[in-house]
């Protein structure tokens, strides 16, 4: 399975229409950290098991939740590295995306970092549940207001 359908299969697993207060997500899939500038927001956990990945997810996306702001980080196997990451992308001076409406920080984020040098894949699941996935500054999958199906 390519890296954006098994995200999309992660952030369908996440089902954030069952969440309550669902505040969205903001991932990055990575091989390598070494040029994106990332702080911790929340105490790390450490996690094991990949299975256990669509529910922290899940419960992270809660705006109650102590990690429910900023980026999480997953390796090139959805493996969850880092959570609720403050993430700080250098701007480029040209994007190859345009939204045809306005975005919020964090889809602006997740599309800045998409061209970090070892960034493979950003995703940003907005509040009103929409999916943007981003690849090297370009929007590769977009679901406006969310899943269909779902």
């Amino acid at each position: 399975m390519s890296v954006p359908d098994a995200v999309l299969s992660l952030i369908r697993r996440v089902d954030s229409r069952r969440i309550p207060s669902f505040s969205g997500i903001g991932l990055i899939v990575y091989d390598s950290l070494v040029h994106l500038p990332c702080l911790p927001m929340a105490e790390q956990e450490k996690y094991e098991r990949l299975d256990e990945v669509a529910g922290l997810l899940a419960e992270y996306s809660r705006r109650q939740d102590a990690h429910h702001d900023g980026f999480h980080l997953l390796d090139r196997h959805l493996r969850l590295t880092h959570a609720a990451q403050y993430i700080a992308p250098p701007i480029v001076e040209r994007v190859r995306w345009q939204p045809d409406t306005s975005v919020g920080a964090r889809t602006m984020t997740a599309l800045l970092a998409s061209s970090v040098e070892g960034v493979l894949l950003t995703a940003s699941v907005s509040s009103d549940h929409s999916v943007r996935l981003f690849r090297a500054g370009e929007c590769v999958f977009e679901a406006i207001g969310g899943f269909a199906d779902v």
